[in-house]
């Protein structure tokens, strides 16, 4: 941002407001994200990170400014938000009935600010939110719809799974050392390993300045049994952050040039920090694979490229999540795992019904579905239909109708969000479709998103804010000084300090008048995820946030922990208050493990092919002292097959909560059940006796 000339003593105020969809985590919390480090991102011509804009601005690991943050979360109407948890940063929390209010003081600009909102268990699947703006004269609607299993299980009986490859691609650039970066990805990969089942075709690709393939072969991939597996596992527990900088592209147009064999889908798997500054090349080559290739993005570290790892999974139709740091990156994988393993639904769409013109929907085409996933539609309408009767939208797949919304204008009310995402998502699109190279056609869609930018007040490729001001000049033989703002490095890049680059440094001192205002950023935000409301009372997100020069760097405020009122302490994540600023090192046994996480145990404990061969004492102490002779069934007395139910039983029945975990654990060890010659009916009530039995 560029303030102009400001005189001495003076101070400008810079107020900044933006609007975005929440990402929905595991069904149960969303998660809103205040980017504080946008623009370090390494550049794979140079070598190096590259300054923002081509500017003179350094990179320092501190700075004599700092944030900060406020957030103010109302939780009224039927479905109220009872607990909001911050990831990143100790707060201060205080709840009332209408509303829970986050806050903390001098924030370094070194870690993006994670806040967790926990959604309400009785939420309905489908919502739908209606805005009047522009003087209420046209409406603009939000519908999100969360598919159910018994969607899934309605629409998608008896149809082949579709052969499927694997492909992983873990990022060991050196900016994966800091936040133990390469620790979650082979924490993630090694989970990935357990869980592909036998016969599949999998590969893994490391990079960074280059690029090395684990299996070298034409079809690019192995078949997963257990000479490859162990091969795999070696590899990933050999893994290091030792490949350079953080180039992407050149992996990626290899699996381009090495597209799946004829009756295969492939599937992605990308680890990284996501630093780079060619995110758009990278994402539009992907674009070019999506008929054939989904990507699932991991965002690891502590400021990963957003617009990278959301935009690749987009761009693809998979999907993407976000690891803070230090978290356990392994109940991630389940959820991914489970999406790519089962199939997608798709020619979904929406039925429009008493609508005189069909006005701008995002998107036109509705993405593949999974369950329990989160999609989101906007409609804009340019006349008054909200008052005719009998307006309504039905949501189908194929010629199935999953559900039915009634639109009226009585549930609408006036506000200025939901039209601007809806602009942010037609203009994403417009940039994202393809069209004829030709000039007319370009002409065409530069002007869309102009016209849209312009009505909607949303930022373009094409479309810039500016401030004019007005003034007499005065010749008081002064002349304005550029100061270039120097920029907080992220958490985790701290090893590009070692380079003799002339633009990293350690800021010296303070910087310009003691007063003098950076900048303010003001940030309303929309929640339109499934806790939605009824009527007009939707739910809100608003923060605030400030930044401000000091005569030098203020130092921590030193905040214990997550604080509050005592009768109302937050008790999600009451363990996350840790420091960052190290990373914890695992020193658990495998003996010690069975009792202290279970889970994780009967994970390493699994045989590749899906088998658990556990001992009798392993057996006592997963179910608090019984012995494999109480499990023994009519279905069968093997031992291979009680115990591998056993593992099953348990963990579907005491540890359900952690299902993204084991998930394809468990798938993996029924198809070994059949294996074992039980049929489906036999596998399920072997199971189910055993549950019983626990």
């Amino acid at each position: 941002i560029n303030v102009g000339a400001l005189p001495p003593g003076k101070e400008c105020h810079v107020k900044i407001q933006y609007v975005t969809e929440l990402e929905l985590i595991d069904e149960n919390f969303i998660r809103f994200v205040v980017p504080t480090t946008i623009a370090p991102r390494y550049n794979p011509s140079l070598g190096h990170l590259q300054s923002p804009d081509k500017t003179k601005s350094e990179y320092v690991q501190k700075t004599p400014y700092s944030m900060w943050f406020q957030a103010h979360v109302l939780r009224g109407g039927p479905y109220k938000i009872m607990q909001v948890a911050n990831l990143s940063h100790p707060v201060n929390v205080n709840i009332s009935r209408q509303s829970i209010d986050v806050s903390s003081e001098s924030i370094a600009l070194d870690r993006d600010i994670i806040l967790d909102i926990d959604l309400p268990d009785n939420r309905p699947t489908t919502l739908v939110a209606i805005e009047q703006y522009n003087d209420s004269r046209k409406d603009a609607i939000l519908l999100t719809f969360t598919p159910r299993l018994s969607d899934f299980m309605k629409i998608s009986s008896g149809k082949e799974e579709i052969t499927t490859e694997f492909i992983f691609i873990v990022d060991c650039s050196g900016s994966m050392t800091e936040a133990n970066g390469i620790g979650l990805a082979k924490e993630a990969m090694l989970l990935f390993i357990r869980s592909l089942p036998v016969g599949s075709h999998f590969n893994i690709i490391r990079f960074g300045s280059n690029f090395d393939i684990l299996f070298k072969n034409e079809i690019l991939t192995a078949v997963y049994d257990e000479q490859t597996a162990k091969q795999a596992e070696n590899l990933t527990r050999s893994m290091a952050a030792d490949f350079g900088g953080t180039e992407l592209l050149e992996p990626l147009k290899y699996l381009k040039a090495h597209p799946p064999i004829k009756g295969r889908s492939r599937q992605i798997f990308l680890l990284t920090d996501g630093e780079i500054s060619n995110t758009n090349e990278v994402i539009e080559l992907c674009r070019s694979m999506s008929l054939t290739t989904r990507i699932f993005t991991f965002g690891l570290g502590y400021s990963p490229s957003r617009s990278l790892v959301k935009g690749l999974a987009r761009a693809t139709n998979g999907h993407f999540v976000f690891a803070p740091p230090n978290s356990k990156v392994d109940t991630y994988v389940g959820g991914q795992l489970a999406r790519a393993l089962q199939p997608s639904l798709v020619n979904a769409r929406l039925e429009w019904h008493g609508l005189l013109t069909n006005g701008l929907q995002s998107p036109k085409t509705i993405p593949p579905l999974y369950v329990n996933d989160r999609v989101l539609v906007y409609k804009l309408l340019e006349d008054e239909d909200l008052k005719r009767q009998n307006v309504s939208v039905d949501f189908m797949i194929g010629e199935h109708k999953i559900d039915t919304i009634k639109l009226s204008s009585n549930i609408a009310y006036k506000g200025d969000m939901i039209h601007r995402l809806a602009a942010k998502a037609l203009i994403q699109e417009l940039q994202h479709k393809e069209y004829n190279k030709d000039t007319k056609n370009e002409t065409t869609v530069e002007q869309d998103i102009i016209t849209l930018s312009m009505t909607h007040q949303i930022l373009s490729p094409y479309t810039a804010f500016v401030g004019v001001e007005n003034t007499t000049s005065k010749n008081n033989n002064t002349h304005s000084k550029v100061r270039h703002v120097p920029i907080q490095i992220s958490k985790g890049d701290e090893h590009l300090f070692s380079s003799s680059r002339p633009y990293y440094s350690s800021y010296p001192g303070p910087m310009g008048h003691p007063n003098a205002w950076m900048g303010m950023a003001h940030a309303p935000m929309y929640r339109s995820s499934t806790t939605g409301s009824r009527g007009s009372k939707g739910m809100f997100y608003s923060s605030y946030s400030r930044v401000a020069v000091h005569p030098g760097p203020p130092g921590p405020s030193g905040f214990p922990g997550l604080a509050g009122p005592p009768s109302h302490k937050i008790n999600s994540w009451n363990n996350y208050p840790m420091q960052f600023d190290s990373v914890p090192v695992a020193t658990t046994t495998t003996a010690s493990l069975l009792t202290t996480d279970p889970v994780r145990w009967l994970i390493d404990q699994q045989s590749f092919n899906g088998a658990w061969i556990l001992s009798e004492k392993d057996v006592k102490t997963l179910t608090d002292g019984k012995s494999l002779d109480t499990f023994k069934s009519t279905i069968s007395e093997a031992k291979d097959t009680l115990t591998t139910a056993l593992a099953i039983a348990v963990l579907e029945l005491k540890y359900a909560a952690q299902k993204n975990l084991w998930y394809g654990i468990v798938e993996k060890g029924r198809k070994q059940l059949y294996s074992f010659g039980l049929s489906n009916d036999q596998v399920n009530a072997l199971i189910n006796e055993i549950k019983n039995k626990l």
